[in-house]
């Protein structure tokens, strides 16, 4: 107990100096992630020890102002808000109810009152535990979004936040010259801003002001109908949807994807009863109301420095961006790179090295650059192909731009492209690794995947290379011959065509009863292949172009003059429980399988799918270990996805 209690005036202290250097010296001294992290221990010390102190930071929002503007004392207190770090909780939260979300900026609040229609006073939030904020109504005119006249005769107080755009940031750092003298983050320069006495400098900074809410003076029953009426009086307005529980992680999911494309800065999400009675009745703690909760998103995020731009070349030709950041340990993994997918997403970053930015773990699988707070937009896109210094092009695909190598004969086309003909799902030849095929490809033995097939030809060349010797060589023709009896799914997968992966492959296999000569019959018209489970229109029209392209198409004939294709046996286990619709993923060891392929091509088998990662259309997690606090066990938990053991597998399909 006296541990926990040391504990707590710990944190009291650590907590309340970063709240001062924060509200009073516009300086951050810790990252919201570590500030909310310690934040959470407090709470639940408190709560187990049943001991807060006078000064607790969990009492009270903001911190006691030291400056020499003028004091404000609020009637009515500005508080903080709650907050979930799980969307299952706001689900739970919102219950049967219409919700209004809308992004959570990151600046500083303030109140603007009026009285008969005109401005009275702008001043900051402030201390909610004495509600004195400081009076900066001498900047009005030097902050963007606040009517001086409104159309309502009552005494009216309007919430909101005053921020900057990154763009407004990035022109005040420029201006400095050194560098250990420019601001970090956009939301300590427009705190500090409003408060300056010289409100020429303030106006220079572009300060703006996004309302909220109406704290005194609400004529409204919806918050929709609030937010209508403030735009009509002349406010900026934070953006917000109307939500229900059942499209809510939808939504939430759509607007983190955009957060690049969003020029201010945004620290999570806050959502509200849409109907304001409603949730005024829900009352409110000494801490925060009850009518809100906000939606901290960067829990989950890291913070960390950007270093430079990847461009790699994939075997199709696109060229796509890969980010390099300073190594991160995100969830108990390192981390120092990610996709940025295509050149959208590149721009809209705004990348640029040494920039602040924010990472995450995607379903505790996939590291992704989620937010650049900086945005340097140095970072410049190539005007030639990294790999053999060939023409680009840019092209816009399924509403994506992106950069494609025009040289039929680059290198890295070729090498990932034959590193997937000879990979395990494809012809399997495992004795031609990524090593030697570069080999192969620098000696001009390789220029396409036939030559596969006719590197005897070249015996004494390749005997010749650095670590071939006659027993190599033998085994690696043996591997090339032992490839040519084939199942067609994998024949297919071999082509690299776009949008067809191998599970896409086993369903055209399985329509066309692997009849090859089907399929080609079928490639002449380019929406045969639509009606097929997860193909669609895309992957059919990418079927129709691979074979449309003529090389493409002498290439795969003179291939089936060299092959077999199999014929897949009849399954004994054609009783088992057709799985078609239901999609899994499987984590952990396995027992009754030989390794987690076996499980794959099982559920494939009867129809079904899995996944790599747990995600809201996942319909069962398979683990042995149910208690396991895993990643996955974990967001299956949030997601409310079922986790079933193998034994529970074998049951539901009839194999045990």
């Amino acid at each position: 107990m006296r541990e926990k209690i040391e504990r707590i005036h710990k944190l009291v202290q650590i907590l309340n100096n970063a709240c001062y250097n924060y509200y009073n010296l516009s300086k951050s001294i810790m990252g919201n992630r570590e500030y909310n992290e310690l934040f959470d221990e407090l709470v639940e010390l408190e709560e187990s020890t049943g001991i807060i102190l006078s000064n607790s930071p969990t009492q009270r929002a903001g911190y006691k102002i030291v400056s020499t503007l003028p004091k404000v004392k609020h009637d009515i207190p500005l508080l903080s808000l709650g907050k979930s770090k799980k969307i299952s909780d706001l689900e739970t939260w919102l219950g049967n109810n219409e919700g209004i979300l809308m992004l959570k900026i990151d600046g500083g609040t303030g109140k603007v009152e009026y009285k008969n229609k005109l401005f009275n006073q702008l001043s900051t939030r402030g201390d909610s535990e004495t509600n004195i904020g400081e009076d900066i109504s001498h900047n009005i005119n030097s902050i963007k979004g606040i009517p001086l006249k409104i159309d309502d005769d009552n005494d009216i107080q309007v919430v909101g936040e005053n921020h900057m755009t990154f763009k407004s940031f990035n022109t005040v750092n420029d201006s400095i010259l050194l560098e250990k003298d420019k601001y970090k983050h956009p939301r300590n320069l427009a705190n500090g801003s409003v408060g300056l006495l010289d409100s020429k400098v303030c106006k220079e900074r572009n300060i703006e002001f996004c309302a909220f809410n109406i704290i005194k003076g609400n004529k409204f029953k919806t918050k929709a109908e609030q937010f209508e009426w403030l735009k009509g009086q002349g406010f900026n307005t934070v953006k917000y949807w109307i939500v229900t529980k059942n499209d809510l992680q939808e939504t939430i999911e759509q607007i983190i994807e955009d957060i690049p494309n969003i020029e201010i800065p945004i620290d999570g999400l806050v959502l509200s009863f849409n109907n304001i009675e409603y949730g005024l009745s829900k009352g409110s703690s000494n801490h925060h109301p009850n009518h809100s909760i906000s939606f901290k998103f960067e829990d989950s995020w890291y913070d960390t420095n950007y270093n430079y731009t990847e461009w790699n070349t994939s075997r199709t030709g696109k060229i796509v961006p890969k980010g390099i950041f300073t190594s991160i340990k995100m969830d108990g993994a390192d981390h120092d790179r990610a996709t940025l997918h295509n050149l959208d997403r590149f721009r809209a970053m705004k990348l640029g090295h040494g920039d602040f930015i924010q990472t995450s773990k995607r379903n505790k699988i996939i590291p992704a650059i989620e937010n650049n707070i900086t945005r340097s937009n140095t970072e410049v896109i190539p005007t030639k192909c990294p790999a053999c210094g060939g023409d680009i092009e840019e092209r816009l695909l399924v509403n994506t731009h992106d950069l494609y190598c025009l040289n039929p004969d680059c290198d890295a086309k070729l090498l990932k492209k034959l590193k997937h003909f000879v990979s395990k799902q494809c012809f399997n030849i495992s004795d031609i690794g990524e090593t030697t095929l570069e080999t192969l490809i620098d000696k001009g033995f390789l220029e396409n995947y036939i030559d596969i097939f006719k590197l005897s030809r070249f015996k004494k060349e390749i005997l010749s290379l650095d670590g071939f010797a006659e027993k190599s060589y033998i085994k690696m023709l043996e591997a090339i011959e032992n490839s040519k009896n084939i199942e067609m799914s994998s024949l297919i997968t071999s082509l690299g065509i776009k949008n067809v992966g191998f599970g896409t492959s086993k369903r055209i296999a399985k329509y066309f009863n692997n009849d090859i000569s089907k399929f080609i019959n079928s490639t002449k018209y380019p929406m045969s292949f639509a009606s097929i489970e997860d193909c669609g229109e895309i992957t059919s029209l990418s079927i129709y172009e691979y074979f449309k392209n003529e090389e493409n198409m002498n290439l795969f004939n003179e291939l089936l003059e060299l092959i077999t294709i199999k014929q897949e046996e009849k399954k004994s286990d054609s009783k088992l429980k057709d799985l078609a619709g239901l999609t899994f993923v499987i984590t952990g060891s396995v027992t009754t399988f030989k390794n987690r392929d076996e499980f794959k091509e099982l559920v494939e088998s009867l129809n079904g799918k899995v996944a790599g990662g747990v995600s809201s259309k996942t319909n069962y997690l398979v683990n042995n270990d149910v208690t396991s606090t895993s990643g996955k066990n974990k967001t299956a938990k949030d997601l409310n996805v079922e986790i079933i053991s193998e034994q529970q597998f074998n049951e539901m399909i009839g194999r045990s």
